[in-house]
């Protein structure tokens, strides 16, 4: 037995339905290959573009913002400068003398001795040596130490040597010899 099939002879009807499964395959590659790629990487910009906008400060948060960089800068230069940075080579040594003498006196330290030296050049910068001989109580001395950093920024203690002296008051006291090393950069 043979089955019932019916052939329908018309071939337009076939070939419509061809056409229109091509075109459907067509444009399903052509929003998957081409349109959808677009659509993500707009979608992409457009979250980077609304991060960008909601991170920038107003301008009169820059404004602050930007001071206060100043501000740190500035105080990153005294850390390291102390008063020396902006000071030409011919006023730093007077300077520095007279920046010990005042620390001397506010510590109740005896600055007996104070020499200046002219150091080598290291790379850009120049070396200032000064040989300092100090008398006082070691507890002063150490307050010293600690504000010369304060008051000149970056210096070197390269040579040390502290003897104990003994007075009438039994009152220990301490003589000091220190050779200091001030760094000007030169331009």
């Amino acid at each position: 037995m043979k089955p019932d099939i019916k052939f329908d002879g018309n071939p337009s009807r076939t070939l419509l339905l061809t056409l229109a499964g091509g075109g459907l395959l067509l444009l399903v590659a052509l929003v998957t290959y081409l349109l959808l790629p677009e659509l993500k990487r707009y979608g992409v910009a457009r979250d980077t573009l609304m991060l960008h906008q909601g991170s920038l400060p107003e301008g009169q948060q820059l404004g602050s913002q930007l001071d206060q960089l100043r501000t740190e800068v500035e105080t990153l230069r005294r850390t390291i400068h102390g008063d020396m940075a902006q000071r030409p080579a011919k006023q730093l040594g007077s300077h520095i003398i007279e920046s010990l003498q005042n620390l001397s006196w506010k510590n109740r330290m005896q600055l007996t001795s104070l020499v200046p030296r002219t150091g080598s050049r290291i790379d850009v910068f120049q070396e200032l040596i000064f040989d300092i001989e100090l008398s006082g109580s070691y507890m002063d001395f150490y307050r010293w130490n600690r504000e010369l950093n304060d008051q000149l920024g970056f210096v070197v203690i390269s040579a040390f040597d502290m003897r104990p002296v003994r007075t009438q008051n039994d009152d220990t006291r301490i003589d000091i010899k220190l050779t200091i090393v001030a760094y000007k950069a030169e331009s």
